[in-house]
């Protein structure tokens, strides 16, 4: 715990050196991350990922007691031919508005049963093309069931019939698939990644201080047995004497 407090403080120390550039470093990788979510056109700003939205239609399914052949079990078939490729194409062929259709059965969640209705969802880049494209799916898909009941030769008495109960409308459309966070958090990531490699290579480019021993020469006075000793005399003149 203490050499984890010393290495921290040790790189806070770095930072703190090299501060201007860490500073730019991370002004950088903000700029980075703005710019691989957004991107600048003929128009300005603009997402570079687009959200996937979905916009349900609701139809009721009805057949005539002498088929023979339950509502449910129709509902159940016809959601299957939702999602077919011969009426998502011909749903292109509309309005040309690109998308996918997906079909679901209709479920009382209060009774736990299935009921003879299904959903027809548009799947598109915005609300409005969900939307259109989840009711061109409905047309397309009643113009198919139409189509295999003649080929089929089913009287008109016998054949089943699709009734819109609920329009598909952008107000009602709801995000599927949002906009990936992945793209801005990695280029953060990465930028400063590289500003801190930046910062620990300068350190070690550094040269480091070491301290060098000085040798200092110190003379040691020598003791002497000779001392001079100033003897004052009567008469006020001094005399040196020897002492042995």
């Amino acid at each position: 715990m203490g050499r984890l407090a010393v290495d921290l403080r040790r790189l806070v120390s770095v930072m703190n050196r090299f501060k201007y550039i860490v500073a730019a470093g991370f002004l950088l990788a903000c700029v980075a991350a703005f710019f691989s979510y957004v991107k600048i056109g003929p128009h300005g700003l603009s997402y570079r990922q687009k959200e996937v939205w979905i916009s349900p239609a609701t139809v009721l399914v009805t057949s005539p007691a002498a088929s023979g052949t339950d509502a449910t079990t129709l509902a159940t078939i016809y959601a299957q031919y939702a999602e077919s490729d011969e009426v998502r194409q011909a749903t292109f062929r509309m309005h040309g508005v690109p998308g996918l259709l997906q079909g679901a059965v209709g479920f009382d969640p209060t009774t736990q049963t299935a009921l003879p209705t299904l959903t027809v969802s548009g799947v598109g880049t915005s609300p409005l093309k969900a939307s259109i494209f989840a009711n061109d799916g409905v047309v397309a898909l009643k113009a198919f069931i139409r189509e295999r009941q003649i080929k089929q030769g089913t009287p008109k008495f016998l054949r089943a019939s699709l009734s819109v109960l609920q329009r598909a409308i952008p107000l009602t459309a709801k995000v599927l698939t949002p906009r990936s966070k992945t793209p801005p958090v990695f280029a953060f990531v990465l930028v400063l990644a590289a500003t801190f490699g930046l910062v620990l290579l300068l350190e070690n480019m550094r040269p480091s201080v070491r301290p060098v021993p000085v040798e200092v020469d110190v003379e040691v006075p020598r003791a002497s047995s000779e001392v001079d000793v100033e003897v004052p005399r009567a008469s006020g003149v001094v005399r040196h004497a020897r002492e042995g």
